[in-house]
Formats: structure tokens, C-alpha cells, sequence
């Protein structure tokens, strides 16, 4: 068994003035009270774009970071290695735990990428403490089992019985890697479960765990699902923690810090906030822009905006020009009782005349906000070239292939 998996291998300045900087630590660890948006939700077509209390459930970071596809590709090939013999396997490693055989490396990996069922996990949860008591005291090499086992709870969708391992004491050596609270907190996201997560967060932190590009973007995805005075501050101490250590933030993690700070009615806040985002060439960015000039009634800027969605005076990286139906309603709002613009055109000219080519989104903010990346992986570069082909001339082969491919 000790060449089965081998084969498997698929080929600041600180915050606006008057926002107060508390300990991470000391936030994470206070209560938290609701607050509502700055504006009358009941005005706006889709509420929860703005409440979070029925947004969208999607995951927050790409397949580059979670890797469960190829997870999965590893227990395909695991399970065909050994054909007929899984139930024989897990029987052995449960005669090896009643007996109080030594369960080997090689044999905890196997079962992992054995295991199917909720039954099976009870099984492997033993053999993780039987292991780790074993050599808890010798180096494990390159190959870390914590995220292997997170990617695992993830498949089978045990969030509990992850949450338990990852915050036992007894196993921080076994999931001292930020990779495994990446994993286990992204789960928890897409459970809705943010308490929790935002849980792990904290014993992350004071076991020492280096922060992560990823984790800053989930610690501030769950503090604006959170919505709350606490979650509000916690946000701005991350913020300012990444900045400490001079460690970049997303930039989907700065557009949920600036619809937190909007939420919580600190607009001043929220525009500072945007500011900080490098390159706003997004679908996002486009969005958030229009809705703050709504809100903060700078009616040149968001003319300005509309009229540049419209002639496509828009950044090249936006494939497709689109406004959320709910961005759009705070801008009629701000709009009410006026009919044209400084320039002299129709208001409502310019508005339907955005209707009518198809850039105005039936999707919620919030579904836009917290959808899924894509993948990283062959992003930015040329089409991956077929073999046999010299990239010579202009062939129609080549260019049907390519075609494909994209």
C-alpha cells in the first residue's frame, strides 16, 4: 500500500478619524448587537442585498486554495487502485486500533482517501488521535495531514465534527498549517454558520497562525455577513493588522469591508476604504462606486458613471457592463424629483435608455458580492497549446481550437 496514493497524483495609515483600534484578540472575543442599514431597506427591490440576513451562500475561495477537485481525483484513483477491497481495508484498520497496532503514515493516508461515508469519518477521527498520540512527538516530513482530513470533512459536509478536531488542543500539531482554518472556515462560511467561523478565526490568532492573503478575506467576508457593531470593529483590526505586517488584502475583502461600512451608516469610512483598492476594474467595484455616490448624493459622480456604463467608457478587465437592480433603486432614489441633468438630458432617457441594452443586472449586490471567483490557474496567459502544433501561420485548425479552449 505504500505506493497507492503516489500513483495517484493528477498530472495604512490607519482608519478614518474617530473609528476606535481594538486588540484583534479582545474583539474577537466581545459580544456583538445588530445594526441596521443607513437607509429604508423597504424601499429598495431585493432587501436582503442589504440586510445579509438572506443573501447568497456561495464560497469564498477558488479551487487554487481549496483544492477538493483534486481531492477527489485522488480517492477516485485510490479506490480503483484496490478495487473489491475498501471494506476489508477499513476492517483492518479497525482490528489495527483494537489491537493497539501502530497505525502507520501510509495507512492513515490511505484510509482518508478511502473513506465515503459519515460512518467511515467516525472511523478515521480514532485513527487521527491513535496516530497523532503515536508521533506526536516526531517530525512529520513535507506532507501535512490537516488539510487532507478538512478537505475530507468538507466532501462528506461534517462541519461539527471539523470544528472539534481543528480546535482540540490536543491536535495543534496536527493542523498547525493555515491551509486546514482555510479550509474548515470557508465550509462554515457556505453553511452560514459565521459565529463559528469567526471562532475559528480567534483560536487561529492565538495559537499564533500566521494570517494569510485568504484569511483576511474571510475574516472580513464573515464580518460583514455578521453585520454588526462588534464584527464592524473587528474588520477595521484586521484591516489594520494587515497592514502592520505589511501583508496584502484582497480585493473582494476590501469591497465587503467598504458594504460593512455602509451597512453600519459610516459612509466617510467607506469611501476611505475604497480608495484603497489598488485596481477597481470590477463588476464589483462598478457597483459599489455607483451605489456610494448615490448615497453620499454626489449627483456628478453618479451621472458621471451611468453616462460611462452607457457610451462603454469603462475599464477593458469589465467584460459586461452590468448594474445591479438594486444599486439601480438607490439611484432613483437619489434621483427623486429630478428630471434632467446639469447638461440638460433626460434623466429617464438615460435610464431606460441603460435598461434596454442589457445593463441593468436582475442579480442582488449581495449574490454579485459573494459569488465565487474564478480559478486562478491559466488566467492571464495564452491558450494552453495542443501538442504538434508550432504556433506558425494562420491555420483555421488552430483557430477552432482556440476557439474551444476559451
Amino acid at each position: 500500500m505504500g505506493t497507492l496514493l503516489r500513483t495517484a497524483r493528477p498530472g495604512m495609515s490607519l482608519l478614518a478619524s474617530g473609528a476606535r483600534h481594538h486588540g484583534l484578540r479582545g474583539l474577537l472575543t466581545s459580544g456583538a448587537r445588530a445594526r441596521g442599514p443607513p437607509w429604508d431597506a423597504d424601499k429598495h427591490t431585493t432587501p436582503s442585498c442589504w440586510s445579509c440576513a438572506a443573501g447568497a451562500r456561495r464560497h469564498l475561495l477558488t479551487d487554487d486554495v481549496l483544492r477538493l477537485r483534486e481531492f477527489q481525483q485522488r480517492k477516485i484513483a485510490a479506490a480503483c487502485l484496490i478495487y473489491g477491497k475498501r471494506d476489508s481495508y477499513m476492517a483492518l484498520m479497525e482490528e489495527k486500533l483494537a489491537n493497539h497496532q501502530l497505525i502507520l503514515t501510509e495507512d492513515l493516508k490511505t484510509a482518508v482517501h478511502l473513506c465515503q461515508t459519515p460512518v467511515d469519518a467516525q472511523l478515521i477521527i480514532k485513527l487521527i488521535y491513535r496516530y497523532h498520540a503515536e508521533n506526536s512527538n516526531l517530525l512529520l516530513g513535507d506532507f501535512k495531514f490537516g488539510p487532507l482530513v478538512c478537505r475530507l470533512f468538507y466532501e462528506l459536509g461534517m462541519a461539527k465534527e471539523a470544528v472539534q478536531l481543528l480546535m482540540d488542543r490536543k491536535l495543534k500539531d496536527f493542523f498547525g498549517d493555515h491551509t486546514s482554518f482555510a479550509v474548515v472556515i470557508d465550509m462554515l462560511y457556505e453553511k452560514e454558520d459565521y459565529e463559528s467561523a469567526l471562532n475559528v478565526i480567534k483560536e487561529m490568532r492565538q495559537r499564533g497562525t500566521q494570517y494569510t492573503k485568504d484569511t483576511y478575506l474571510l475574516a472580513l467576508a464573515l464580518c460583514y455577513k455578521l453585520n454588526t457593531h462588534e464584527s464592524y470593529e473587528v474588520c477595521q483590526s484586521v484591516l489594520d493588522d494587515a497592514e502592520i505586517n505589511v501583508r496584502p488584502v484582497a480585493r473582494r475583502g476590501y469591497c465587503f469591508a467598504v458594504m460593512l461600512a455602509i451597512n453600519q451608516g459610516d459612509l466617510k469610512n467607506a469611501r476611505v476604504l475604497y480608495n484603497r483598492i489598488l485596481k477597481p476594474n470590477s463588476k464589483v467595484c462598478l457597483n459599489l462606486q455607483v451605489l456610494l455616490a448615490a448615497l453620499t448624493r454626489s449627483r456628478a459622480e453618479m451621472l458621471h458613471l451611468l453616462k460611462s456604463v452607457r457610451d462603454g467608457n469603462v475599464s477593458n478587465f469589465v467584460h459586461k457592463i452590468e448594474i445591479c437592480r438594486d444599486v439601480m433603486s438607490q439611484v432613483q432614489s437619489s434621483l427623486e424629483g429630478e428630471t434632467r441633468d446639469p447638461d440638460g438630458e433626460d434623466l429617464q432617457n438615460l435610464l431606460g435608455h441603460l435598461e434596454r441594452m442589457g445593463h441593468i443586472s436582475a442579480m442582488p449586490f449581495d449574490t454579485l458580492l459573494c459569488s465565487k471567483p474564478r480559478s486562478q490557474r491559466n488566467l492571464g496567459g495564452q491558450a494552453p497549446r495542443l501538442k504538434g502544433s508550432r504556433g506558425v501561420g494562420r491555420r483555421t485548425g488552430a483557430l477552432s481550437q482556440t476557439l474551444l479552449t476559451e
